[in-house]
């Protein structure tokens, strides 16, 4: 069949993974009404439409803050992998990130994983990271990702950001 809308969001979705049963798909979702920017969690039926559940604020520094969820990998035991990113609003780069694993049931109550940026012995940075998969429902594999940001121009206010694969 032709490629079919399967959310209903207004501002930008992306991330998205399915349950391991196949029940729904889990995404990252920002809410434009937002006046912090945040980036929620969201988990649609596995045919698409209106939200089931939407969590926000991950990691809740305050109404000054922007935080967000990123890249959510479900596993087979309940468990929920997830990039977690914070700084204050507007600013560019994020202050914290770091892969974070939580509970499908409260993605909140969560623990750091892996701080980012970091580097492997002998490699480069390892800024960002996407594409979180279980292999088992104890490893966990995803794409670490050098992140960089630059102006557009020498008098531009806006800013371009680059994501490569490493």
């Amino acid at each position: 069949s032709p490629p079919i809308r399967l959310t209903l969001n207004q501002g930008p979705d992306r991330g998205a993974s399915w349950l391991p049963d196949g029940s729904g798909i889990l995404y990252s979702a920002q809410q434009l009404g937002r006046h912090d920017n945040d980036v929620c969690l969201a988990l649609i039926p596995p045919g698409g439409g209106s939200q089931r559940r939407l969590t926000c604020d991950p990691t809740p520094a305050g109404a000054d803050s922007t935080d967000a969820f990123e890249s959510p990998a479900a596993s087979s035991t309940g468990g929920l992998a997830f990039v977690t990113l914070g700084s204050r609003i507007d600013a560019i780069p994020y202050a914290r990130a770091s892969i974070a694993l939580g509970t499908l049931d409260d993605p909140t109550a969560r623990m750091r994983l892996q701080s980012l940026p970091y580097t492997v012995a002998g490699t480069r940075v390892h800024s960002g990271a996407s594409q979180l998969r279980w292999l088992s429902p104890t490893r966990l594999v995803y794409l670490g990702e050098r992140v960089d940001y630059h102006l557009r121009c020498a008098i531009c206010v806006e800013w371009d950001t680059m994501i490569t694969g490493r």
